[in-house]
């Protein structure tokens, strides 16, 4: 990687949005363009910040950020429709290069936001007629979102500028000519630093849903201490700080209004987007004029793991009919991101006595249509997934269409259930209107068993993963003596403890929400993964992958002469 390379760098302003009202989310309405010296005054402190909360919608829930977060990875591969950007993350074949659109959303808008952060900290404390203790509060959640921008450019991009042209960490007024791309370890450092300010200053409950309080501050911290201990450039108590903070979170999750759900079936559901689990989200206004309805900041996520449902046909007794069309129950297909074999069947192989995979997974259509006539009835079994492999014989028992894993194709697959929406505005909507959940306690606890197990103290690391595996044993339907029979049987020792144990409990728990290309690289792993499992880059991955190429768009618009160190290596 080439570091401290002078380079140019181009900074672009913000369209902004602005509080009103006194509901219990952020509520934004478009308000105006900022100019520097608006950002001095009260208001245009607080619109910089709800310029940076907003600014997180470019990124959670969108297609670009899902794709560069789960494609090339052992969790989701492409579906039919994938997009050739798309295909190209998870082949990684010559055409992942700095031309692949796809991580243009991330570099280009959030040096953007991380001026806005900037803006924030700097003119706040000097702001007249502000309330010292609210100055105070900006001034944290500022400092947790430019560290959340920062975290996620660093693990992405590798070192990356803490100066935009007015100085390191700094708000910058105009184009600048030149870019300091910092190193990797001066980067972690400063998002250190600026989750423990926020740790120390913000509220232990968020004033509203949306804003940071200590609970996100302490996560992201610890999980950027984690991450930074797996590097080279660790220090020598990264791990057992990320284990600390975890388990003070944890530890006192009640002061911050945290606990896990009794029933797995609860964390993702809708409605529960801010259950008692979630830690933080990225708010979206249930007003559809007021939700920045552009493609590029919708939250999509109910559309891309749907696959083609609506076009299959079942043929029995001489009829052939299809039984399923949209509706809202069941989502537009887009038929973007599909899970691999090794998700559904290996990491998800046990369908008994984990809840998971049932609730993680829609593998059960019913005939919603007339035009599954004289087949089927309104509500009657029209396509099944049992997850398990059945006999043809078996098939030809039952008038419905049955798929075994061995039927699944790249159009014809389970579909990730998490993001469904069920109130969009119309039935093709393209917009959702849910909260996207980034961050949750059940995280928190995988955090601290991961900590604890490169501290090496795997003993300290089963009590974490016991919570977490004891409650995915419970189901609604079940007995007392059922769900007890199946938590004894999830229970694990310190001798089962090793990170890929780690791993495939982040796959069960977390699959699909845009973390896993960040653990497998985190943990080394994501060369020896998609070998392993002969997924679609096997034959194309290399040690240089690790790391996304920076956009084809951001070097041309530099005119040095060296222009061309300000790449990644390998691209």
């Amino acid at each position: 990687m080439k570091n401290n390379i002078k380079q140019y760098f181009i900074f672009l302003f913000a369209i902004v949005f602005v509080i009103s009202g006194c509901k219990d989310e952020l509520d934004e309405q478009p308000r105006s363009i900022l100019v520097p010296s608006y950002l001095e005054s009260p208001d245009g402190i607080r619109a910089a910040l709800v310029s940076a909360y907003s600014g997180m919608r470019f990124y959670y829930g969108t297609e670009n950020g899902i794709a560069t977060t789960i494609l090339g990875t052992d969790e989701f591969t492409t579906a039919a429709l994938g997009t050739n950007d798309e295909i190209s993350i998870d082949s990684y074949s010559s055409t992942l290069n700095p031309a692949n659109g796809q991580f243009q959303t991330l570099w280009n808008n959030s040096f953007i936001y991380i001026n806005m952060c900037n803006a924030v900290i700097q003119f706040a404390p000097d702001a007249e007629d502000m309330p010292a203790d609210e100055a105070t509060r900006l001034i944290a959640e500022a400092k947790f979102l430019r560290a959340e921008y920062y975290f996620l450019l660093v693990r992405t991009f590798g070192g990356v500028p803490l100066d935009l042209g007015s100085g390191n960490l700094t708000f910058n007024t105009n184009p600048a000519t030149t870019s300091l791309r910092n190193s990797v370890s001066e980067v972690y450092d400063a998002i250190i630093q600026d989750l423990k300010d926020a740790v120390q200053d913000l509220p232990a409950i968020p004033l509203k849903y949306g804003r940071a309080g200590k609970a996100v501050a302490m996560h992201v911290l610890a999980k950027a201490y984690l991450t930074r201990g797996w590097l080279d450039i660790k220090k020598s108590n990264d791990f057992s700080n990320a284990y600390t903070l975890a388990k003070d979170l944890i530890d006192n999750q009640s002061k911050y209004n945290l606990q896990l759900e009794d029933n797995f079936a609860n964390v993702n559901k809708q409605g529960n987007e801010h259950g008692h689990e979630v830690i933080w989200t990225v708010e979206h206004t249930t007003d559809i004029i007021f939700n920045e309805s552009g493609f590029s900041k919708s939250n999509g996520s109910h559309l891309y793991f749907y696959p083609f449902y609506y076009i299959q046909t079942v043929t029995y007794g001489g009829e052939t009919v299809t039984p399923v069309t949209i509706d809202f129950d069941y989502q537009v297909g887009w038929v973007r991101f599909r899970p691999t074999q090794w998700l559904l069947n290996t990491c998800f192989a046990d369908k008994v006595n984990d809840s998971r995979y049932d609730v993680t997974f829609r593998t059960l259509w019913q005939c919603n249509t007339n035009a599954g006539q004289p087949l089927f009835s309104i509500g009657d079994t029209a396509i099944y997934m049992p997850g398990i492999e059945v006999p043809d014989a078996e098939k030809a028992l039952h008038k419905y269409l049955t798929l075994s894993p061995s039927d699944y194709t790249a159009q014809m697959y389970p579909a990730l259930r998490k993001y469904e929406d069920s109130k969009r505005q119309t039935m093709y909507s393209f917009e959702s209107t849910r909260p996207f959940i980034v961050y949750k306690l059940s995280e928190t606890y995988l955090i601290a068993a991961e900590a604890a197990l490169e501290d090496e103290r795997p003993q300290d690391a089963v009590p974490y993963l016991n919570a977490i595996r004891e409650r995915a044993a419970y189901r609604a339907g079940n007995t007392e003596d059922q769900n007890m029979n199946a938590k004894k049987s999830m229970i694990i020792s310190n001798a089962d403890v090793n990170i890929d144990l780690i791993l495939n409990e982040r796959s069960r728990e977390l699959c699909g929400e845009q973390l896993r290309w960040f653990d497998l690289v985190r943990t080394n792993k994501l060369s020896e993964r998609v070998k392993a499992y002969d997924l679609a880059g096997a034959s194309n991955i290399k040690p240089f992958h690790v790391l996304r190429p920076i956009p084809q768009s951001q070097i041309d618009l530099m005119t040095s002469s060296d222009k061309s160190a300000y790449q990644n290596d390998g691209y």
